[in-house]
């Protein structure tokens, strides 16, 4: 299982985010999401005051994820997934690489939601530009959630229900801070509800998890 409060503390402590080769801070990070197609991987631009970062969204990759203590059936996964190879496994976690790109962001959603299954997560995968590709430990992995600071002063529940997320719960670095998730269910619903929530001025944090 990723351990999402172990990420959300590291980035707003400022220490490295496992696997990305940047530091994000809570003070900075501001997110917005502007893609375009770029060879076999999406852009997605995050913007901080004064600078944006950029992580490109794998089109060939995503990460399987188990919540069952066994581990992965890596024989099932690659059976459910033509095309693809199993690059990097490891007992409850592995990669897999499709031998053609997808076209579109709709189309590896369609990848990934045929992959899902009981207690099993599949991840859009990210990387930051000019990070080799295929080296496992530069790899980022977006899920739904998001770490949000709820204003001072607002009753959470009705400032989830107004801003269409729901809370998972609260997070020990902050009073104000809760992880939350989207209705929307598809890949990289975590990162675009974190722009809207920006863009509308319900918080002046929201990180993607």
């Amino acid at each position: 299982r990723l351990d999402q409060s172990h990420i959300t503390r590291a980035m707003i402590e400022g220490r490295h985010w496992p696997g990305v080769a940047a530091v994000v801070t809570w003070a900075a990070f501001a997110c917005c999401a502007v893609a375009f197609a770029q060879g076999a991987s999406e852009r997605i631009e995050i913007r901080e005051p004064g600078r944006t970062r950029a992580y490109d969204v794998a089109l060939d990759e995503l990460a399987v994820v188990s919540e069952d203590p066994a581990g992965l059936n890596v024989p099932a996964i690659a059976a459910g997934a033509p095309g693809a190879q199993v690059r990097h496994a490891t007992g409850q976690f592995a990669i897999l690489t499709f031998d053609t790109p997808a076209a579109t962001r709709a189309e590896l959603e369609s990848r990934r939601a045929a992959l899902g299954g009981p207690d099993l997560k599949v991840l859009p995968v990210l990387y930051r530009p000019g990070i080799e590709r295929r080296d496992p430990a530069e790899a980022a992995f977006l899920t739904r959630e998001i770490a949000v600071r709820i204003p001072e002063g607002e009753n959470p529940t009705a400032w989830s229900a107004r801003n269409g997320v729901s809370i998972t719960r609260s997070l020990a670095i902050g009073e104000t801070w809760y992880l939350v998730e989207p209705v929307a269910d598809h890949g990289l619903a975590g990162l675009d509800a974190a722009t809207d929530l920006l863009d509308s001025g319900a918080t002046d944090a929201a990180l993607p998890q």
